[in-house]
């Protein structure tokens, strides 16, 4: 086993009972301890009771106890307060360890722990619901909470290191998750791509006009065709070199896109049109406007700004052209605008600012929305069904979390439910 496999069966007791020393002593672990993500030993403040002695002091791991000598730990002052030595191959005795002890999964461990390392299914854990189904539902459910709050940390972490890299304000910050939140799963690099070429700041420099807000927006996406179709076209071409000129909005490649099997609502040429209509008359208070919405329905409200004339009868730049319909943003995409940029850049503001009425602001905004239907979703939803009532937007993204950071990531052996298998 690797150290940091063995980190997660001491942390989580999931070894075999009773634990002995190596002079055949047994233990009893009364507290594993912190785990140390900085220098030192792997576990801080543990607590284990040898010979009916109780000792508290640091816990170090390796997966042979000679490792202690190549990792020169002998030479390191800050391993002088090791009372517990844990291993998986006892081959060195160290003599600065108050005890040593050689660690296994338990059999039933190492079998489950194989059989979700080769499980093909994307939840690995999926076969054990069926005879577990109750047990693991209450585990899930206690667990949904926090997987949902560290989604939201996560979250906020990108955008303050974001924030902090580009020397931003919470307007360009705001600005740049909204454009990346437009193209979802399939274009978010290419709408990151965009959003980091035609800046906030650069549409804050002057009273721009719709087409002017298009011209960039489109042409720097690499929509503006060379064919010059129509007399709109010919417009937003004409002006789009103009601002190249002026603010260097190298077009990006049109392969940069994928243009597969949208609805026509949700093509990329449509997000851009229903953003650009909405910057028009909110780009100069984005965050402030945004941002203060005390309610799903007031920001969703916000947010249904109609598009240009030209989109009413188009779905691309110099395509065919088609009866006049509104082309406003759906309920579904603009509550996912609230899910994936505006709560969390909440949520943000209240971690740099250490204002929790902050964070409850996101935390209710997530809880207000519909549980997310999608096929990150769907399989959680059929294994917990009836039993498990999944209702918010909060509940969701706990199951997105627990779906794309542990089980795509094979790290069952972090997951509280693959505790529970390993032990019964």
């Amino acid at each position: 086993m690797t150290e940091n496999i063995l980190q997660l069966v001491w942390q989580h007791k999931l070894y075999s009972e009773p634990l002995v020393t190596n002079k055949g002593e047994k233990i009893e672990v009364l507290n594993t301890g912190l785990l140390n993500k900085d220098a030192g030993p792997d576990f801080t403040n543990a607590t284990i009771k040898v010979n009916d002695v109780c000792l508290t002091g640091n816990v170090e791991i390796h997966s042979r106890a000679s490792d202690w000598f190549v990792h020169r730990h002998d030479m390191d002052d800050r391993y002088s307060n090791v009372i517990l030595h844990v291993v998986e191959v006892d081959d060195k005795e160290v003599p600065q360890a108050t005890y040593q002890s050689a660690l296994c999964m338990t059999e039933r461990a190492i079998r489950v722990a194989h059989e979700l390392a080769v499980y093909p299914n994307s939840i690995k854990c999926y076969k054990y619901w069926s005879e577990k189904r109750e047990e693991l539902t209450k585990i899930l459910a206690d667990y949904i909470p926090e997987l949902s709050e560290d989604r939201l940390i996560r979250r906020a972490y990108e955008i303050l290191e974001y924030k902090k890299l580009w020397q931003s304000s919470i307007d360009e910050v705001l600005y740049y998750r909204l454009l990346r939140s437009l193209g979802a799963n399939t274009n978010q690099a290419a709408f990151e791509r965009l959003a980091r070429t035609v800046t906030l700041k650069i549409l804050n420099t002057s009273f721009f006009r719709i087409t002017d807000i298009e011209a960039m927006l489109f042409g720097a996406a690499g929509f503006i065709p060379e064919k010059q179709t129509d007399s709109y076209v010919t417009l937003l071409k004409t002006l789009y070199e103009k601002y190249n000129a002026q603010f260097s909005l190298l077009a990006m490649e049109r392969s940069v896109w994928k243009m597969g099997k949208f609805r026509p609502i949700a093509r990329p040429e449509i997000r851009i049109a229903q953003f650009a209509s909405f910057l028009e008359s909110n780009k100069k208070y984005l965050s402030a406007k945004l941002l203060s919405g005390r309610s799903v329905e007031e920001i969703t409200n916000m947010l249904s700004c109609d598009v240009s004339e030209y989109w009413k009868t188009h779905f691309s730049l110099g395509g065919k052209e088609c009866s006049s319909e509104s082309k406003k943003m759906g309920n579904d995409f603009k509550t996912s605008l609230i899910i994936n940029a505006i709560a969390p850049v909440i949520y943000a503001q209240g971690m740099e600012t250490n204002n929790e009425s902050q964070k409850e602001k996101a935390r209710e905004l997530l809880r207000s929305i519909k549980f997310e239907a999608n096929s990150l979703t769907e399989d959680w939803k059929k294994l917990v069904s009836p039993t498990l009532k999944l209702k918010g937007a909060d509940m969701s993204q706990a199951l997105i979390h627990l779906r794309k950071e542990f089980c795509d990531r094979k790290e069952c052996l972090r997951c509280p439910i693959c505790h529970y298998l390993l032990r019964y």
